[in-house]
């Protein structure tokens, strides 16, 4: 009777914890029987929110719609308009509301997590601007002492994110604009100084263009821009398009007899360029450089431990000269927006030809 009695009461055991297992498993479905996701909606863009943080005032936001949010409008709380000066891209999430989404909404909770990944593949092109009075180029080292209160914010902010800045050379008025082409910096080293100055070392990586710009509120004058990349153009693509506009200019002027002259001179003088391969001009390039720098003793070795070794890669060759070369200064912006390997290489012959020319 007794084995019976222990029996009974295991059994009874086992079927509360049945029932405890159901209950959790039928809690999140009656939960959100009872939520509705329009309780649980950024008020920014109305939709589910995704990484969900709370300000200071208590009021919830996406991740993302708060970032945007506070850098190109006041340092205040979309919502309710009191101050809020948290960073949003390093403020924690609220694990509360996660897990209610999560719970509640498992497959709406993800397909906004996929979606905002599209937002943060964005995001990296999204970059604060580093204004200076020269013109440096990819694969160039940068070393800046950083004292400005807008650069000690910036240089916080991105030792802790993605490590990248737009350096924008600007020679007057330091302020951006659409359109203007600078390169993307990467950090190597920071070191702070104890009242928030920085020693930094980066490396110029690609090239881009501004897309839009702002300036964020309460960092005493932050520049921000959104940015594409740029790169060089195929070599045949440049060829197609000197051949299209010859063809369509001697269409235009077929009947004034001096500029069909002056035609014939461009086209000779274009088919003349496209016979040199741009492996060859890299060569003659490559090759009189050296003849200048035999010249000045010891500073080639000097060259390769600031910039590096020389590239064999056109484009990269091109670069790396232009940033070593006396290039004058009406010159460094064209080097730096070209889009033309071959234009820059040629630029950069006639000028290590004018500095042979001075010393001969």
């Amino acid at each position: 009777q007794g084995y019976k009695m222990e029996e009974s009461s295991e059994d009874s055991r086992a079927g509360d914890v049945t029932v405890q297992e159901e209950k959790k498993e039928s809690a999140p479905q009656e939960a959100s029987a009872l939520l509705s996701t329009s309780l649980l909606e950024c008020p920014i863009c109305l939709q589910l929110l995704g990484e969900p943080v709370t300000t200071p005032c208590g009021h919830t936001f996406c991740r993302f719609c708060l970032v945007f949010a506070l850098r190109k409008t006041k340092k205040k709380c979309p919502a309710c308009r009191s101050v809020c000066h948290i960073q949003a891209e390093m403020h924690a999430e609220n694990i509360t509301i996660v897990n209610i989404l999560r719970n509640c909404f498992p497959d709406q909770y993800q397909a906004r997590i996929d979606e905002l990944q599209h937002e943060r593949n964005a995001w990296e092109n999204i970059l604060p601007i580093f204004f200076y009075n020269d013109t440096l180029y990819p694969y160039s080292p940068l070393v800046l002492h950083l004292f400005e209160p807008r650069y000690k914010i910036m240089i916080k902010r991105i030792v802790q994110a993605s490590r990248k800045f737009a350096y924008l050379p600007c020679m007057h008025s330091y302020q951006a604009s659409v359109g203007d082409v600078g390169v993307i910096a990467e950090l190597s080293e920071v070191e702070f100084l104890p009242d928030g100055r920085a020693h930094v070392q980066a490396k110029c990586r690609d090239r881009f263009r501004i897309l839009d710009t702002w300036v964020e509120d309460g960092t005493q004058g932050l520049h921000w821009c959104k940015v594409e990349i740029i790169h060089d153009e195929p070599v045949e693509s440049h060829a197609d398009v000197q051949v299209s506009q010859e063809n369509e200019n001697e269409q235009e002027d077929a009947g004034d007899a001096n500029v069909e002259e002056s035609q014939d001179q461009d086209g000779a003088a274009v088919q003349a360029q496209s016979t040199q391969s741009l492996e060859e001009c890299a060569r003659e390039c490559s090759q009189m450089f050296e003849a200048m720098m035999e010249n000045f003793g010891n500073m080639r070795s000097d060259i390769d431990v600031a910039h590096g070794p020389k590239p064999e890669n056109p484009e990269k060759l091109s670069f790396w000269l232009a940033s070593i070369l006396p290039v004058p200064y009406h010159q460094k912006h064209n080097l730096l927006t070209s889009r033309s390997t071959m234009e820059r290489l040629n630029e950069l012959l006639s000028i290590i030809r004018m500095h042979q020319d001075q010393r001969a």
